[in-house]
């Protein structure tokens, strides 16, 4: 399917072409309950941690596991290569140790500094991985929205990998406003007919089809807005300041007066536990008495 734009997509919305994609196919848009305009956009987007939850450091920024193109991947030489030995025995290149993220593959750029600070540091980037504007769909009953993919090359660095769920943007032109988008109803595989069981999730060359993609306001009276009620019925996230389910123990309570003692022991509340004490030896849980 060819990608065509009758205009540039706004700034927050601009992304690159990947040979991995998918589409994700709607029926309506709407703001309040009102479809929105033709000079509006819809955006797809990942979240990205440039740390990979403490696997990339900053020594290993923009690291070249391949090694300037010798390896292709672990154990494997690049071929025509010379000096290059392939296998994973000693002396040889391109070994296991090469692959600095642990994804099982050798890249040009592991551990990418995504938002060009020159730091592996931020943990919740918001990566736009495809755009439409709704003016593009007119006349039809249904609007697609191209979502990308990781295909390897630097510049799709935190596009989606398959599994992955994105989310969604509206952007409003009359306002320039840029609103969270949630998907309402059922979502259906185009190509078997079926509800998708994994909530959306990005595959290679998928299509999906969902009925609305709408924006309301939140628990915390944002308009496109991303708090929510959590275990405890606590608006949490979002604008809130609150982390959601912190008010449950390590029991599982909510509001819950258990708590780890110094034996990493969950003590206390409706445990039934109570908390460990320093023995006549000054040890803290020991036996002696």
């Amino acid at each position: 399917m060819t990608i065509g734009y009758a205009q540039d997509p706004p700034s927050e919305f601009e992304f690159s072409q990947s040979t991995a994609q998918s589409f994700y196919s709607f029926s309506s848009f709407e703001i309040l309950g009102i479809g929105i305009d033709q000079n509006d956009w819809i955006g797809a987007f990942n979240i990205y941690d440039e740390t990979l939850g403490g696997t990339c450091t900053q020594e290993f920024i923009n690291y070249d596991e391949t090694l300037g193109g010798i390896c292709l991947s672990i154990g494997e030489c690049m071929p025509g290569v010379d000096d290059c030995v392939s296998g994973l025995g000693p002396g040889s290149t391109c070994v296991e140790s090469l692959d600095i993220d642990g994804d099982g593959f050798l890249s040009f750029c592991a551990c990418p500094d995504v938002d060009n600070d020159g730091l592996i540091f931020t943990q919740n980037i918001e990566i736009s991985i495809g755009a439409r504007q709704f003016g593009d769909c007119a006349g039809f009953s249904q609007c697609d929205v191209p979502v990308f993919g990781y295909d390897g090359e630097c510049y799709s660095a935190g596009y989606l990998k398959d599994g992955q769920i994105p989310f969604f943007k509206i952007y409003d032109f009359s306002s320039d406003s840029y609103y969270y988008a949630f998907i309402e109803g059922d979502i259906t595989d185009a190509w078997t007919g079926l509800i998708d069981d994994d909530d959306g999730a990005f595959q290679l060359n998928g299509y999906l089809i969902a009925d609305t993609l709408s924006v309301s306001y939140d628990c915390n009276n944002v308009l496109g807005g991303t708090a929510f009620y959590d275990t405890c019925n606590i608006c949490s996230e979002g604008n809130t300041s609150h982390l959601a389910d912190s008010d449950i123990d390590c029991y599982g309570d909510c509001f819950g007066s258990a708590f780890i003692d110094g034996c990493s022991e969950c003590v206390g509340g409706n445990t039934g536990i109570e908390e460990c004490q320093n023995d006549c030896l000054g040890e803290l849980g020991g036996l002696a008495f």
